[in-house]
């Protein structure tokens, strides 16, 4: 009986669901997770805090996390954009990371920009 020769689990794992292969691309990955996290931290200090206010800035930590998260947004999409123009890279989950940092970028500027 012949032996089949066994791939490491990096490997398969690249070929199934596209881990991206430079630095660049697994840090973009890293900061949209950031993003995440910071959303969850955000939603749970909520009802902590009260709630927010009339204005933005009424509360200062829903206010502060809210910019965190978006900051870490954009930057992984800016970050991600980077990594495929200058290094190379193919990774689909960088391209969803640039997609989803150029929507939060869209929709923070559309808050800012027009008003309600």
């Amino acid at each position: 009986m012949a032996a089949t020769p066994r791939t490491p689990v990096a490997s398969w794992l690249r070929q199934v669901f596209g881990l991206p292969r430079t630095p660049l691309g697994r840090g973009a990955i890293a900061l949209i997770g950031l993003h995440v996290v910071t959303m969850i931290v955000h939603r749970l200090i909520a009802p902590i805090t009260g709630g927010g206010g009339q204005r933005f800035f009424d509360n200062p930590w829903m206010a502060g996390t809210l910019l965190l998260a978006g900051a870490f947004a954009v930057g992984g999409g800016s970050l991600g954009a980077f990594a495929i123009v200058a290094r190379g890279e193919r990774s689909i989950l960088v391209f969803l990371t640039v997609l989803y940092g150029l929507f939060v970028l869209v929709f923070a500027a559309g808050e800012v920009l027009i008003p309600h």
